[in-house]
């Protein structure tokens, strides 16, 4: 039905008079554009834009609805153009928690952009703690408190429904060592579940750095780090192949730290692992798994002291004057021939060679070497004849049988090995031929006394 003139007149006017006291066509009161008059006289209008996030994604949340002293205006991201004072904040079917629940603006002063923060309920995450026993295997849970920035939450197995970031440890006075000692969440984004690890407070600890090595056809030499001090002993366990079976095959006493296990076959593979246990016969977890696998022969087994009866280590092994591969100390398959060492630092060995014959039993030599001395001679000179030419001299050395001359890329080594052994001469210079000028060196006098290095 088409209205007559004069009423659509009269609707006309009921809207301009709603508009101009400020009420809205349903009947509610809404803010009133003001002006507020500037210090150089003019008006001046001042905004306040409304947006709503998530806070688990931080997505902007369109079509909140925003509301004005508890009455809805429009939907997010939304302009109050010249603000009024009052409460403002935002709601929506599919989201809940908003931070903060509203805010208060006082009279208009500038523009403001302000957010709220909501989550939806399905995105509420929780996090889970529980604490574990490192004494068993697999680990048997217990009791102990959970905390987060220091105040207590509950006791593991606990549930914190939406969890908030911070720390988040676990105590308990019969555990100490937690692993972790804490964790720490900067962000939440899903649902978590972590676990601590205590050390009962009586325990001993774990072994470490379980090592096993032939020493022949049937022998394995064990070696271990010991981190406790409460242990009433080690038991050792061993299994033949990957296979096999672990056994207990002993156990030894407090603070020891080998084993040589004896009567093995021959040519076997035997894997072991080592524990603590205490007084309460209570074990610490085990030690890492090592395995060595005995000789399939007769073995020689060398090694290397200087003359005060300090182990030289890494001198090279040859067998007629051919490297062997091995460095000392080193138990390998013994084969005929001579046998030899040499190490740039040490020279003189006695006994110069070691010679074995048809290969019948298992061998052992220690040969011994004077150390080089590096204090004498003073090298008195050094000139660059070209770009890959150095002439070295020296001074001479009582008792000197020979020289010998090193040299390094760096101004002074930290390692002896950091020297290189160019030549041995039994002159008082030598010439250094090479494309790269920038070296350091070095001269050793070699005496011809075996004890004049002590």
């Amino acid at each position: 039905m088409n209205k007559p003139l004069s009423w659509l007149l009269f609707d006309l006017f009921l809207l301009l008079t709603f508009s101009l006291y400020g009420v809205d066509a349903w009947g509610s009161k809404s803010p009133l554009p003001e002006d507020t008059l500037s210090q150089n006289g003019t008006f001046e209008r001042y905004n306040l834009t409304i947006r709503a996030f998530d806070s688990i994604t931080l997505a902007e949340i369109f079509g909140a609805t925003v509301l004005y002293n508890g009455l809805p205006y429009g939907n997010t991201p939304y302009v109050f153009v010249n603000y009024l004072p009052g409460i403002y904040s935002v709601q929506h079917p599919d989201y809940e928690g908003w931070m903060p629940e509203s805010i208060y603006f006082g009279p208009a002063n500038c523009s403001i952009e302000f957010n709220f923060y909501g989550y939806m309920p399905e995105q509420s995450f929780n996090l889970i703690i529980r604490a574990f026993d490192t004494s068993t295997n697999p680990p048997t849970e217990i009791s102990v408190s959970a905390n987060q920035d220091g105040m207590p939450v509950g006791t593991t197995p606990c549930t914190i429904s939406n969890y908030t970031p911070g720390m988040y440890s676990v105590s308990d006075p019969g555990y100490i060592d937690w692993d972790p000692p804490y964790y720490w969440f900067d962000f939440i984004m899903e649902s978590q579940e972590i676990h601590f690890h205590g050390w009962p407070v009586d325990l001993p600890y774990t072994p470490e750095n379980l090592q096993a090595a032939a020493q022949n056809r049937n022998k394995i030499l064990l070696t271990w780090e010991d981190h406790s001090d409460n242990e009433a002993g080690f038991a050792i366990e061993r299994k033949t192949g990957t296979a096999g079976t672990w056994t207990q095959i002993t156990t030894v006493g407090a603070n020891t730290l080998s084993y040589l296990n004896m009567g093995l076959n021959q040519n076997t593979t035997y894997y072991y692992r080592v524990r603590a246990y205490n007084s309460a016969n209570e074990f610490s977890p085990y030690s890492n798994e090592e395995y060595a696998t005995t000789f399939n022969g007769f073995v020689i087994n060398v090694s290397a002291k200087d003359w005060s009866e300090n182990p030289v280590c890494g001198a090279e092994i040859l067998r007629n004057g051919v490297p062997t591969g091995y460095v000392t100390p080193a138990i390998f398959l013994a084969a005929p021939g001579s046998y030899t060492i040499a190490h740039p630092y040490y020279t003189a060995w006695l006994p110069a060679s070691y010679y074995i014959g048809t290969v019948t039993m298992d061998y052992s030599v220690a040969f011994r070497g004077t150390q080089v001395l590096f204090e004498h001679p003073i090298l008195t000179q050094i000139e660059q004849s070209d770009n890959t030419q150095i002439e070295l001299s020296w001074s001479a050395y009582p008792g000197t049988s020979y020289y010998l001359v090193f040299c390094s890329d760096l101004p002074l080594p930290v390692e002896s090995t950091q020297w290189l052994p160019l030549d041995e001469t039994n002159n008082l210079n030598y010439t250094y031929v090479a494309s790269d000028p920038l070296k350091f060196f070095r001269v050793a006098a070699i005496t011809a006394s075996a004890r004049l290095d002590e």
